[in-house]
């Protein structure tokens, strides 16, 4: 019988390994002689792995630690002779376990009448053992085959585990075998999940069961396809319902409405009112990547106001279908319009679908959306899934003529109350929808406020599915007009008549005269006076009338002065005409003066008005006429461009053929009113002059000229003029500059100025300009301290209190 030394000998880490565990062994003599038992000569004992697997075999001893003493140490004393029994008897010697063992391993051959085989010894071992010292036993039973050891573990998920450098040891970080106790949880645990599992799927099978019984039955609707996929006409009844408030964007899907739509404007003489009905019908007609399109028009319009029924030219633009693109949440991106719809019907129909617009259940609505005004905070609210409710919070930004703005600095609209309800059907469509709002707007540059009031009512009428309508956006979108955003850039000219109708009210010229005529405090004139601002801006013929009313003497002055601020106001063509033809009756001084004064304050004056006057100032009516026309036509060329009879070089010939010093202070202060810097080198020459009020009226003039040389000339007057006159015009001029650019001339005529007035013109100066400036505090604390004159100092200590 071959030893295991001859299957060492393989390896030459383990004959190594081998010596030097024998010589130690033979150092240790007792060995078997702890037993009680002597190794038989001729015995040979080779070097057992150091590692295992898992048995397959179960044993009750199969997680109890070996002995100490195992079979390795007993006497592996090389080239000694040892029985099978001594081997199996010198491998479990000492407490009763090993004893067990001994017997259980040691008398397999008296019990199967036959001697064990080597496979059974090592398995055997192997269960009593672990696997670790079943396989040194298995190696010291004499089996030098890797079949044989193999016997001891099982294969392995990964499959059997290799034997390292042919040596038949397996790798040691092999799992070690489990005890019964660990098994036996293993086991209860894997029947419970093995339980689970077919439960579930149990319970799977009966669920899609169900499904496909379902959508069998007729008439259930398609769930709702994802933005995304390729346009497709749905037929209704071939897929399950969605869940309650999901959307569904099935092309041709199509919902009528009954629609209501009331705003009222507020805060003029009378309530504007208008209202929108008709047949909303929404149909969808392509499902694409990112957006989905809705096919939207009104049937049956009716829009009526104060001014009676809409024209029936609007009726039929608003009854042209449209469309709109929605992004993935249900918002409008953008607007289609025919090019032939007009911008009323555009506005009108944009406000009633962002109305009606709502972010679809399940996504994260709040955010910002669009109207035909400008781009809006929405909250949402979802106690269930069919109800959603809506409001504004506050508006982001308007849309006007420079481009977007914050509605603080457009005057609002500012959202005093908003609430939408959608009520939702199983395919996310609303069956019924409501909304209450109020906005507040103030006008620019004005201290009006007028309030808007919104109400609106949607009640479904139909549902069906239209697949005629089905790429028709498509087909029309080559001849169509897109919108994005929705609100479009205000066109003044349109904007300014909308603000003069609700400003009128619906009054005519008579009612207005009449309303004047019984005017008897200056509050009724007022509010007669913008009324009839607005007819006349609206209604040239009533302004030619007021000419022949304003010749009339018959008429109280009061109304003749309301009437005659109420055409300057206008500005039109027509009302300037109608103020320079009552120029050539008789007329009192006082209205003369008015009435030119007044021309000179229009905002867009015409080449007609400007000759007029040009004409009355060589042949003035009286001789306080002239003086006044020339300042009116001063302020007249601000608001002209350049031109072959551009006033402004008119009124420089006119101060070069002045006569008198009268009239050279007349064209200075009118070449003032013009703001050009083509006026400064009469400026220049003038201040050079020695008459006091020549010098004074040309430093005035310089106070409106946006040139840093203005600035640099009254400097120079304000520390170098003889005259304190003269100096106290400079620091007038000097209030309507920028004041880091006077501020070291003023700095230096607050120190040594001899003229309290020109110094305490300085202190009101810097006390009413301290925000631009943090050195006007400092000057101002200078003349509190140090300043000669006591109405000085009383001013700079007010300033600074301030």
């Amino acid at each position: 019988m071959s030893t295991p030394s001859s299957s060492a000998s393989r390896c030459s880490t383990t004959r190594t390994r081998s010596r030097r565990r024998s010589a130690r062994h033979s150092r240790r003599s007792t060995g078997a002689a702890s037993c009680g038992r002597t190794p038989t000569a001729g015995a040979s004992w080779g070097r057992a792995s150091r590692s295992g697997l898992p048995s397959m075999e179960a044993s009750p001893w199969a997680a109890q630690p070996a002995p100490r003493r195992s079979w390795h140490r007993v006497g592996s004393i090389r080239g000694s002779g040892w029985t099978p029994a001594a081997r199996c008897r010198s491998s479990c010697c000492g407490s009763p376990l090993a004893r067990y063992r001994e017997r259980s391993i040691c008398s397999m051959p008296r019990a199967r009448g036959r001697p064990p085989s080597t496979g059974e010894r090592c398995r055997a071992a192997a269960a009593l053992r672990g696997p670790r010292r079943g396989w040194r036993s298995c190696v010291a039973a004499g089996a030098r085959s890797r079949a044989a050891c193999s016997a001891v573990a099982p294969i392995s998920p990964r499959g059997p585990t290799p034997v390292r450098r042919g040596c038949h040891s397996p790798d040691r970080r092999a799992a070690r075998s489990e005890s019964p106790r660990r098994r036996s949880v293993l086991g209860a645990c894997v029947a419970l999940l093995e339980d689970a599992m077919r439960r579930w799927i149990a319970l799977s099978i009966a669920a899609l069961s169900l499904t496909f019984i379902l959508s069998r039955v007729p008439g259930r609707a398609p769930p709702r396809p994802e933005l995304g996929r390729a346009a497709r006409v749905a037929v209704p009844g071939d897929q399950p319902t969605p869940s309650p408030g999901q959307r569904r964007w099935d092309p041709g899907l199509d919902r009528t409405y009954a629609l209501d739509f009331t705003t009222r404007l507020a805060g003029a003489t009378q309530p504007i009112d208008v209202r929108v009905q008709g047949d909303w019908q929404t149909t969808v007609v392509d499902d694409a990547d990112r957006h989905a399109t809705l096919r939207l028009q009104l049937g049956r319009a009716q829009v009526s106001s104060p001014d009676g029924p809409a024209p029936a030219a609007m009726l039929d633009e608003m009854g042209r279908p449209w469309f709109v693109e929605l992004d993935r949440k249900g918002r409008i991106a953008a607007a289609w319009f025919d090019p032939v719809v007009g911008r009323p019907s555009r506005d009108l129909l944009k406000t009633l679908a962002a109305y009606l617009q709502y972010c679809s259940p399940g996504n994260d609505c709040h955010g910002t959306e669009q109207d035909a005004t400008g781009m809006y905070e929405a909250d949402y609210e979802s106690a269930r899934g069919d109800d959603v409710t809506r409001s504004k919070s506050h508006y982001v930004s308007i849309v006007t003529a420079r481009g977007p703005a914050p509605p603080a600095d457009v005057g609002g609209p500012d959202v005093q109350t908003s609430r939408g309800r959608f009520e939702l059907d199983p395919d996310g469509w609303p069956v019924r929808t409501t909304m209450e709002e109020t906005l507040r707007v103030s006008v620019a540059g004005t201290r009006q406020t007028f309030s808007a009031t919104v109400q609106l009512h949607a009640e479904r009428t139909g549902a069906g599915w239209r697949s005629d309508l089905v790429g028709t956006f498509e087909a029309a979108r080559a001849g169509m007009r897109r919108y994005a955003p929705l609100a479009e850039v205000p066109d003044a000219r349109s904007t300014a008549e909308n603000l003069d109708r609700q400003e009128l009210g619906g009054a005519d010229y008579q009612q207005l005269m009449g309303e004047l005529a019984a005017a008897r405090d200056p509050h009724a004139e007022v509010a007669v006076q913008r009324r009839l601002r607005a007819l006349f801006a609206l209604e040239p013929d009533d302004a030619r009338r007021a000419a022949t009313m304003l010749r009339d003497a018959t008429l109280p002055i009061a109304a003749r002065k309301t009437v005659i601020a109420a055409l300057a106001a206008a500005g039109t063509p027509e009302a300037q005409r109608a103020l320079v033809d009552s120029l050539a009756g008789p007329s009192t001084t006082e209205l003369r003066q008015q009435t030119l004064a007044s021309l000179g304050m229009v905002a867009t004056p015409s080449a007609d008005t400007v000759a007029a006057l040009q004409a009355i100032s060589d042949a003035p009516a009286e001789p306080g006429d002239q003086h006044t026309v020339l300042l009116a036509i001063g302020s007249m060329a601000r608001h002209l461009g350049h031109s072959d009879d551009d006033p402004v070089m008119w009124l420089i010939e006119r101060l070069r053929g002045a006569a008198s010093s009268q009239d050279v202070v007349i064209c200075l202060r009118a070449l003032g009113n013009t703001a050009d810097p083509r006026a400064l080198p009469a400026f220049r020459d003038a201040l050079q002059s020695s008459d006091i009020e020549v010098r004074a009226a040309a430093v005035s003039a310089l106070r409106l000229i946006d040139d840093p040389a203005a600035d640099a000339l009254i400097g120079g007057v304000l520390l170098g003029d003889r005259d304190d006159g003269v100096r106290a015009e400079a620091v007038f001029a000097a209030s309507f500059r920028s004041l880091d650019r006077v501020l070291p001339s003023l700095a230096a005529a607050l120190e040594r100025d001899p003229a309290s007035r020109v110094r305490l013109g300085i202190v009101q100066l810097l006390g009413h300009r301290r925000g631009d400036s943090p050195s006007c505090d400092a000057l101002l604390g200078w003349a509190q301290q140090h300043d000669g004159d006591a109405a000085v100092r009383d001013a700079a200590s007010s300033a600074l209190r301030v």
